[in-house]
């Protein structure tokens, strides 16, 4: 009888513990994934507003190739960089047009179809130019209006 009742005081102490780790995993997702879809968004507004390559895209171009950085001296490893970061832009604002399509975020189907419809135009204004002009601020047809 006392080895019935320790082994069911164990399966109930993994339960408990299962619970918790669910729990706790289940937070750290959100916090996480919140943060994650918090950056697409602020990038996607941002892109939207500006038609430009957003600051955190281009500080992390930055870092990874030192071409783009100010005061490079060698001109081919510039422009070979420069291309690099272009395709890679992009490339990203797919991904962006994928997730508006698919998201769940955007309240309504009529706020996806402008959306998607915005995106589609910058990535068009996009493929036309150079990086430089890809980076220039209020460089969008909306800001050209106003």
């Amino acid at each position: 009888m006392t080895l019935l009742w320790w082994a069911l005081a164990a399966v109930a102490g993994m339960s408990v513990m299962a619970t918790l780790l669910t729990r706790v995993t289940v937070a750290l997702m959100g916090r996480f994934g919140g943060e994650a879809v918090h950056r697409t968004m602020s990038d996607t507004e941002y892109i939207v507003e500006r038609h430009a390559v957003p600051p955190a895209w281009k500080a992390g171009l930055e870092r990874k190739h030192r071409g783009l950085r100010p005061g490079c001296g060698d001109a081919v490893l510039g422009e070979k960089h420069r291309a690099l970061a272009r395709q890679a832009c992009l490339r990203q604002l797919g991904r962006l047009i994928t997730f508006a399509k698919k998201s769940s975020v955007v309240a309504d189907e009529e706020t996806r179809a402008i959306l998607v419809s915005e995106l589609v135009g910058v990535d068009g204004e996009w493929r036309s130019r150079s990086w430089e002009g890809m980076c220039a601020l209020d460089a969008g047809s909306r800001a050209r209006a106003t």
